[in-house]
């Protein structure tokens, strides 16, 4: 059995904390919390030089979703209001409308603010941030 990212055992059996590796763990909590994607937390820890949980020098998506899914870290590592914000967080961003088992219009965009919290009064999709470039300025608007 494969010990979880974040813990180490001893040559007597005994389990502790691995404070440099739980450190990364409340790292991919708190940039998940402030809105990066998990591509975007991937290229953080590649930018920082920080080994996967395989020891590979690049993490994969699955990987720090992985982390952020697991309750074991609960109060160990990070706080359990911690983990409960970033599993209303996931369901948030999810793609899927669990009630009609379908596709949502538009998935979360962590890059514009107003991306998924707009909805069309006529159609009721969901608005999206555009830039628009017109002569040497920028517009964003949303459609």
């Amino acid at each position: 059995m494969r010990l979880r990212y974040g813990y180490t055992q001893h040559d007597d059996g005994e389990i502790t904390i691995n404070q440099e590796q739980a450190t990364t763990v409340n790292l991919i909590y708190d940039l998940y919390l402030k809105g990066k994607s998990l591509g975007g937390i991937v290229d953080v820890l590649r930018e920082r030089g920080i080994p996967s949980p395989t020891g590979k020098p690049t993490w994969v998506r699955a990987a720090v979703d992985n982390i952020l899914s697991n309750g074991r870290y609960v109060p160990h590592i990070i706080s359990e209001d911690q983990f409960w914000e970033a599993q209303i967080e996931k369901e948030r961003r999810t793609n899927l409308d669990h009630d009609k088992r379908t596709r949502k219009t538009a998935r979360y965009n962590s890059h514009n603010v107003l991306s998924g919290l707009l909805i069309c009064g006529e159609c009721g999709r969901n608005g999206r941030c555009n830039t628009l470039i017109v002569s040497k300025y920028r517009r964003r608007y949303v459609r």
